[in-house]
């Protein structure tokens, strides 16, 4: 038995856009559970192991949360289309760019995790999770501090504590930077997010005849990436029209049913192959 709905591939290549990303939709909301229902760990499994080798590491408590945002960002933005897509007729004005940042975070979360479990060796699992945490506490430091240098902003928190907490973060980098660099030979600086995703992507299967998906999961990141720093290149990359409001040029972008639906179906056989490898990095041997 594997993962809830998480065996082979799914096979979309004889259906329409429309039917390929209701498919999607439908696989999406039957993974929700695992939000808040992680698949376990059992004695004797090879997480377990990676798990007991580098405790600092947490390999698969780092790479279900990866997992877990994944599928929450994805199930957050597939019931907006799902409901767009119930409507009588398919809306030509959706919020594409919108749609696709949601992806792309989740396209990064199931892609860490995908980079962690598909390791080559436990040492280079346990590494690549290290790495992953490093740039979580790195993060998480950066927002404390911003917090309690500005006196407002740490009167509007209202939270007591965030001083240490944001020293302890600096601490443990410290520990993780000094252990990744007693592991890995040459080590100075995580792996980029760009990378991770290209590595992910490869692990996409072939449409047809082409490696159509992996070029479309890329540009869906590309683009989700600008549209979710606010730039304007990404409408235009997409089918839309013009029109003079106010004084100003207005691109309407339409919401590209084939582009949504092969953006929806990289994302979807991604998290399908890595709750796969979950399940089996967490059943016992």
């Amino acid at each position: 038995m594997t993962a809830d709905g998480a065996m082979e591939d799914p096979e979309f290549s004889e259906e329409t856009p429309e039917q390929r990303l209701m498919s999607c939709l439908t696989l999406i909301e039957r993974w929700g559970h695992y939000v808040q229902s992680p698949i376990k760990v059992q004695r004797g499994s090879l997480l377990d192991s990676s798990d007991r080798r580098c405790r600092r590491a947490e390999v698969s408590t780092i790479a279900w949360h990866g997992i877990s945002i994944a599928l929450e960002h994805v199930t957050a933005v597939a019931r907006i289309v799902k409901g767009d897509l119930n409507e009588e007729s398919w809306s030509p004005y959706l919020t594409p760019s919108s749609t696709h940042a949601f992806l792309r975070s989740s396209q990064l979360a199931a892609s860490r995790a995908l980079w962690i479990l598909d390791a080559e060796n436990l040492d280079l699992q346990a590494n690549r999770a290290l790495e992953v945490k490093y740039s979580e506490l790195r993060n998480e430091a950066n927002a404390l501090e911003d917090i309690t240098h500005d006196e407002q902003l740490s009167e509007a928190y209202g939270v007591d504590g965030l001083p240490a907490r944001a020293k302890e973060c600096r601490t443990k980098l410290g520990e993780i930077r000094s252990l990744l660099k007693s592991r890995v030979s040459g080590w100075k600086d995580v792996t980029s997010d760009t990378d991770i995703v290209k590595i992910a992507a490869k692990y996409l299967p072939e449409h047809g005849k082409s490696a159509v998906l992996t070029h479309s999961y890329l540009m869906s990141w590309r683009m989700g990436s600008g549209s979710a720093h606010g730039y304007y290149w990404p409408t235009l990359m997409r089918g839309f029209e013009t029109s003079e409001e106010n004084g100003v040029v207005v691109a309407k972008s339409y919401g590209d049913l084939p582009q949504t639906s092969m953006a929806f179906m990289s994302i979807t056989l991604l998290l399908n192959r890595v709750l796969n490898l979950y399940y089996q990095r967490s059943t016992a041997r």
